[in-house]
């Protein structure tokens, strides 16, 4: 959709891009992506969304005893910056001290990528039960997962 700027109208839409005028006695704060041009006009360039991908990483032998296990979720490669991950244990939901999940950081691609770790007692992860990382985000039609386990890695 094209409007077209009328004194009156502060606001100019472009499909994927929105300019704003400010007055140029006023204090602006730009975030990443956007751009200001002459006397105070500023132009941000909407990116599509862009799906995430979903990596876990496992260990790969037993653990020696006493060590903790760490089960790592990667989410990259999205946009915009609106990911979900969380864990499940045999189907339910994990959640506390022994998950810890990253705030998402920007790429110099424009895209995205955030983890989280979930920390397990060797005893725990050698115990038959499969860990399920899951990814909520706006690009996907439905949420992506991946599991892992102590017989699935060694």
């Amino acid at each position: 959709m094209t409007t077209l700027l009328h004194a009156a109208h502060p606001f100019l839409q472009l499909s994927s891009c929105t300019c704003q005028h400010w007055r140029s006695d006023s204090a602006v704060l730009t975030e990443p992506g956007a751009s200001v041009f002459g006397g105070g006009t500023e132009v941000t360039f909407a990116r599509p969304p862009s799906p995430p991908s979903l990596v876990l990483l496992a260990p790969s032998q037993a653990p020696s005893s006493g060590d903790e296990v760490r089960v790592v979720c990667l989410a990259q490669g999205f946009h915009p910056d609106s990911a979900t991950l969380s864990w499940s244990d045999n189907g339910n939901a994990v959640a506390g001290a022994e998950v810890q999940t990253s705030s998402s950081q920007r790429q110099s691609d424009g895209t995205f990528v955030q983890s989280s770790m979930l920390k397990l007692s060797p005893e725990r992860w050698s115990s038959g039960r499969t860990y399920t990382c899951h990814l909520k985000h706006p690009a996907l039609s439905a949420p992506l997962s991946q599991s892992a386990s102590a017989d699935k890695c060694s």
